[in-house]
């Protein structure tokens, strides 16, 4: 019987994509690319031998079959998770597991790790570090520290840090300009993501790496014309 299952990797996929309703938001979610999330459920199509989605106008759309079948499987896999969440918790040893940004963790956590380990000498931490909140195993960790307003349902928060964002400027640069107002200031910030930022570093690289490239061929073009004209001397 169990060699009917289809692949396991397919179905949490195609769970994913019942219950947030998006191919790209399954693809965030499992931290894949949404191609990924196509071939899965392209896979698993072949495997039953029917369509799970259509497309109509533009969106992606469950079937019948796929409404049927989700209902069916979803509170397996719902079932098999907590098992697996129960019996870690179970085999692991006792202690406090967090979870947190690497600055925090090194700036904030670390110098206070003294304190807490003089509090409690038998207490056992172990700290987790990730970049994104959606990188962290909740169902293997305690508690953990982020950024944001304190409204994570299911999840009881409590506030540790009041973050404030300041503005400040190099000083080989004071006083080269005039002083401004904070609205004059304020106007002149410009607001990017990540990807934004990471390609306007990249398209000043290329320009930098351009203007030296023409310096050199200028530089190579003078040498030999000096050259030229010492041997016509």
């Amino acid at each position: 019987m169990l060699r009917d299952l289809p692949p396991l990797k397919s179905l949490r996929v195609f769970e994913a994509c019942m219950r947030l309703g998006s191919f790209s938001r399954a693809a965030k979610e499992l931290n894949v690319g949404q191609p990924a999330i196509s071939h899965q459920i392209h896979a698993l199509e072949r495997d039953l031998g029917t369509k799970l989605f259509e497309r109509r106008g533009g969106r992606v759309v469950p079937t019948t079959n796929a409404l049927t079948y989700c209902r069916v499987i979803a509170g397996a896999l719902a079932d098999m998770a907590q098992a697996s969440v129960n019996l870690r918790r179970s085999a692991r040893s006792p202690g406090l597991r967090l979870a947190t940004y690497p600055g925090i963790a090194m700036f904030w956590l670390m110098p206070r790790l003294a304190r807490l380990r003089k509090e409690h000498p038998s207490l056992t931490l172990r700290v987790t570090t990730v970049e994104r909140d959606q990188d962290i195993p909740f169902e293997d960790i305690d508690c953990a520290i982020l950024f944001g307003g304190g409204a994570w349902p299911g999840y009881e928060s409590h506030r540790l840090i009041k973050e404030a964002v300041v503005m400040y400027q190099a000083n080989r640069r004071v006083g080269t300009h005039e002083t401004k107002t904070r609205g004059q200031v304020a106007g002149s910030i410009r607001s990017c993501s990540r990807h934004q930022a990471r390609r306007s570093w990249a398209s000043i690289g290329s320009r930098a790496a351009r203007r030296i490239a023409a310096s050199r061929i200028s530089s190579a073009n003078k040498a030999r014309v000096g050259t030229r004209a010492a041997a016509g001397a």
